[in-house]
């Protein structure tokens, strides 16, 4: 049995961390309180030295949940948008609100899920669970009101291309998403395809 090691991704002196996966490299994801207490970020974590993924442009909190063996990671962030708040007297005036959206961190640089995705989808991709060896990534997030899993599978030049309709019924992560009682969506060739 190996020797069990301490995680503490941002050298906090309050070290508030937990690990979500590891690859078969080794490397491990998760999310740590950074060392001024204002804010968790996701963090990979690999061979004793630690990345701060950090946020999305104008967040503060972001969770990474899933790596695979290419060192590609999925989670959650909160992104700032623009809306009106009650002030004290009962007026709307101008705030900031945070939303949840899910990411593919990838070469150093983390985007939603939601610019990946074909616009005219009309899904709101908020959390991303996990991500395969091929780029496919599984996730919960809105559409048409209610809450529904999806995969979301890349069509490039650099990964094998999956079309919509050829993703097997049978393979565990659809078995898995589709046990949850809601349609699985696949994005490929900018349409998306629902099961029922």
């Amino acid at each position: 049995m190996e020797a069990m090691k301490e995680i503490n991704p941002f050298n906090a002196r309050r070290n508030e961390s937990y690990a979500e996966a590891i690859n078969n490299r080794g490397q491990i994801v998760g999310v740590g309180l950074l060392p001024s207490g204002a804010a968790f970020n996701g963090f990979i974590y690999h061979k004793g030295s630690s990345a701060n993924i950090g946020t999305l442009p104008g967040g503060r909190y972001s969770e990474a949940v899933a790596i695979n063996d290419h060192g590609e990671v999925v989670g959650l962030a909160d992104e700032p948008y623009d809306d009106l708040c009650p002030n004290i007297m009962g007026l709307s005036v101008p705030c900031v609100k945070y939303a949840q959206r899910a990411f593919l961190y990838k070469d150093g640089a983390m985007t939603t899920l939601n610019s990946l995705r074909p616009r005219e989808s009309g899904w709101d991709l908020s959390w991303a669970f996990d991500i395969n060896d091929r780029g496919q990534i599984t996730g919960y997030g809105m559409r048409n009101g209610k809450f529904r899993t999806y995969v979301m599978t890349p069509v490039n030049g650099n990964k094998d291309v999956v079309k919509a309709g050829s993703v097997s019924r049978s393979t565990s992560a659809l078995k898995a998403l589709s046990s949850l009682g809601e349609p699985v969506v696949v994005f490929a060739n900018n349409a998306g395809q629902v099961w029922d």
